[in-house]
């Protein structure tokens, strides 16, 4: 039973971070932070939850999140598309990055960032603005620092 709660409040908290992420809630100066990319690379590379996530829990999250933001915010469908790709790779790559989680997930949203803005600017033919780039991953960098001590604070709480 607490396994299926943990789950439902999962899902729950990414449907809040979907709609936060598309209204642009928490976007500052015209960055929006992509807050679905910096839950999915601290679920999966946090000590607290790396060795926890399982490939099916991992896919049904992935596919509920691509699910609730396609709903939502249908005419971001290739910007789904390519986030969902750059998270599966993500997690098929965590076992070979240094070992060290957090420069591991500092690493993951810069290069993240930067990787899910040129695919998505090559396949809609758009062209690259590397400033606005760069400042989102410096956006993603700071609230994933705030996101990874909330991680560590629930495992810290959860193992008690």
């Amino acid at each position: 039973m607490m396994d299926l709660t943990r789950f439902v409040l999962v899902l729950f908290l990414i449907a809040i971070l979907v709609c936060l992420g598309g209204t642009r809630f928490l976007s500052v100066g015209g960055i929006n932070p992509n807050l679905i990319f910096i839950f999915f690379s601290g679920l999966l590379l946090a000590p607290v939850s790396r060795e926890r996530i399982r490939l099916d829990f991992f896919l049904v999250l992935l596919g509920f999140s691509f699910l609730i933001g396609s709903f939502l915010f249908g005419f971001w469908m290739t910007a789904w598309l390519t986030l969902a790709a750059i998270i599966v790779l993500v997690y098929f790559l965590k076992d070979f990055m240094t070992g060290h989680p957090f420069p591991d997930f500092l690493f993951v949203l810069v290069i993240g960032t930067v990787l899910f803005h040129v695919l998505l600017k090559f396949l809609t033919g758009s062209p690259l603005a590397w400033d606005l780039i760069l400042e989102e991953a410096v956006y993603n960098l700071l609230l994933g620092s705030i996101f990874w001590l909330l991680l560590l604070f629930w495992g810290k709480y959860a193992r008690q």
